[in-house]
């Protein structure tokens, strides 16, 4: 017997079809936006919720749910679901993540050459039908091409409402500033890079090896041919490299290990790792367990690393909060 299933919103026919070949399906075709209480009661007996990142997900909701076992969201964000409450209930919490990822920054780059070239503007201004001739300055805007600025001193990405589309990061994501930033030309923050002019930076990682080598632009076999970018110009410039990452990959491997496998980014790098189960150094010796993560002991995170890793005496927890 199959499970059944709601489809909360309206969704491609194709996919309901996918669906169907699987469960029961309680699809919602006319696209009505339920109030919680609506909600509530057409997930009643379902095994299975595929949502929106509108809809919450919440403990009081999952309880009034019982047999409620998935939540599955067609959206990238998850904000609007409770994993722990899920967790502790038994109820698989999905995503889509980097499912928009181009498209985003294609709409993200079509926003910035409307206001640029003031597209929105003079549309509007053919449609009153003040347009009379050509003139030579008449909504000509301002240059995109070579206009690549850098931020130091970026902030967090911007929330809904707060986006400026001429405050975007490298992936044309809108992001905030944090006091004192500041604004320089592409060939400024190459100096600065790539002059060593850098104190600490922060990168992610797909790998650290055991002697600070870096592997985080390309993970072997997946699609597109993957770009360095300013990584490597980051990695081998700055005098304190900080890599901030999950301790192990989503197959359960070790990210920290003896030997990179992954297309090296830059060698000798790395002075310090930061997971979600310990804080390590890179030094002369090897990598020291400097913290371990609250709940967590250096055996267990010996368990997790590939690296051999060095102990200095008793290790402390990390200090949250």
């Amino acid at each position: 017997m199959k499970a059944t299933i709601l489809v909360c919103r309206r969704v491609f026919p194709e996919i309901l079809a996918l669906l169907r070949e699987h469960f029961e399906v309680e699809a919602n075709d006319a696209d009505v936006v339920w109030t919680r209480d609506e909600l509530i009661a057409h997930l009643q007996g379902k095994a299975g919720a595929f949502l929106t990142g509108t809809q919450p997900i919440d403990a009081a909701l999952l309880d009034a749910c019982p047999r409620l076992r998935a939540v599955c969201s067609m959206a990238v964000g998850y904000n609007n679901i409770d994993v722990p409450a899920c967790t502790v209930r038994g109820v698989l919490v999905s995503n889509a993540p980097d499912v928009l990822t181009e498209t985003t920054a294609d709409f993200g780059f079509a926003l910035m050459m409307a206001a640029a070239r003031r597209i929105s503007e003079s549309e509007h201004f053919l449609r009153r039908g003040e347009w009379t001739k050509w003139s030579v300055d008449l909504f000509a805007g301002a240059d995109v091409h070579g206009a690549t600025l850098g931020i130091l001193g970026m902030g967090r990405r911007a929330r809904a409402g707060e986006e400026d589309f001429d405050l975007v990061d490298a992936m044309k994501v809108p992001v905030t500033l944090i006091p004192g930033a500041s604004f320089f030309h592409q060939a400024d923050a190459h100096l600065m890079t790539r002059g060593g002019h850098l104190d600490f930076a922060v990168l992610g990682g797909f790998q650290v090896s055991e002697k600070g080598d870096l592997s985080n632009w390309k993970i072997p076999g997946s699609k597109g041919s993957g770009g360095i970018g300013g990584a490597m110009d980051i990695a081998t410039g700055t005098k304190n490299l900080i890599v901030c990452m999950e301790h192990n990959a989503k197959d359960g491997s070790p990210k920290i290990v003896k030997k990179c496998s992954y297309p090296l980014t830059a060698l000798e790098c790395v002075k310090t790792v930061v997971t979600d189960l310990a804080v390590i150094d890179v030094k002369p010796e090897g990598l020291v367990l400097r913290e371990v993560a609250p709940g967590w002991t250096a055996e267990e995170v010996q368990s997790m690393t590939e690296a051999k890793l060095v102990l200095r005496g008793a290790v402390p927890e990390m200090k949250l909060g």
